[in-house]
């Protein structure tokens, strides 16, 4: 969504069913181009740090668990499916994101038993707005020119933490594009997904004029190694 710098005044979403002008209007432009003003002069951004300051003040202070609500009249709240014509003022947002807030599972709640989730430690939000406002992509050095050997550095000290190679390997290969010593993702699912198709790419690596199931594909990867319990 698209929304407009001003966070005080409210104007309901235009219908997605409405008229189409064939041309976007100055306005409307200039509403677009104000959310990448830089934030040194952006009040907007001020205050909406402000406000979101305060939902999380207020979220992370509650011992409750959640709201009372029922799920299916939760639902109700998010059946709206129609996306606004025009940009739409970011108070209008705000307010559904409050009511998000308000029923969202505090999973940081000395009374919360969960798996996979629980607290963050305090220095996590900071840090992930930082990372925001930078905003790298490290999948070459011309978006991550920093991040990229930060990277390489992070992930020799865990190779290092399990296998424990001697200094010169290291030395060798930590920064070397050449060599990779493993991969950040995401989260543990795509972590796990790619694990197992590394595994695969090792187990169904190039052998006796086989080039690989990278090259040639999972069907000749097992006709070739006899693996048809896979299928």
């Amino acid at each position: 969504m698209i929304h407009s710098p001003d966070l005080m005044t409210l104007t309901a979403p235009s219908s997605i069913s409405d008229s189409v002008s064939d041309t976007v209007s100055d306005t409307v432009s200039e509403k677009i181009m104000s959310w990448f003003t830089p934030p040194s002069a952006s009040l907007a951004e001020q205050n909406l740090d402000a406000h979101l300051q305060n939902l999380i003040d207020d979220f992370l202070g509650s011992i409750e668990i959640s709201s009372d609500i029922k799920l299916n009249s939760l639902i109700e709240s998010f059946r709206e499916s129609q996306i606004p014509l025009e940009p739409v003022e970011l108070k209008y947002y705000l307010d559904e994101l409050e009511n998000i807030v308000t029923h969202s599972t505090h999973t940081a709640s000395p009374r919360f038993i969960g798996h996979m989730t629980t607290a963050l430690p305090a220095f996590v939000r900071p840090l992930t707005q930082l990372m925001t406002a930078l905003n790298q992509n490290v999948v070459k050095t011309e978006t991550a020119k920093a991040l990229t050997p930060c990277e390489r550095q992070v992930l020799a000290s865990l190779h290092r933490l399990i296998y424990n190679f001697d200094d010169a390997f290291y030395a060798q290969h930590s920064q070397a594009s050449q060599s990779t010593l493993g991969m950040i993702v995401s989260g543990g699912t795509i972590a796990n997904i790619t694990a197992l198709w590394c595994a695969r790419n090792k187990a169904l690596g190039a052998k006796d004029g086989f080039t690989g199931v990278v090259n040639e594909g999972l069907a000749a990867a097992l006709n070739f190694y006899g693996d048809r319990g896979a299928w």
